[in-house]
């Protein structure tokens, strides 16, 4: 673990988590669930550091903290997404209504064209 000695440890500190998210973005894109693991344990080992920041962080961190927010729900999305579409595939695979295929409307009902 990092000992937070200054602004350039915080930064520092900061860009590790930045590219563990681009790590990730990569990861959840390529569907690997091993490296998604070893990603999300490395993000929870940083969380200590990344806590002990409270209160520590300025404006010359704003840039880096924004790249992170963005890219971390660029992520959520797409765990979402992933989640979703692994739902659906087990749905059908196990025989379930494909949704966005099927119809949820009710039958239509006969018309009657004679007077």
């Amino acid at each position: 673990m990092k000992s937070m000695n200054g602004s350039e440890s915080i930064t520092e500190t900061l860009l590790d988590l930045e590219r563990l998210l681009v790590e990730e973005d990569d990861a959840l894109r390529r569907l690997d669930r091993t490296a998604i693991d070893t990603i999300t344990e490395k993000k929870l080992a940083l969380l200590p550091t990344l806590e002990g920041m409270k209160g520590r962080l300025g404006d010359a961190e704003r840039p880096v903290l924004e790249r992170i927010k963005q890219r971390a729900l660029s992520n959520q999305l797409l765990l979402v997404h992933a989640r979703d579409s692994l739902h659906g595939v087990l749905e059908i695979a196990m025989g379930g209504p494909r949704h966005g295929y099927t119809s949820d409307l009710p039958r239509p009902r006969r018309l009657s064209v004679r007077g």
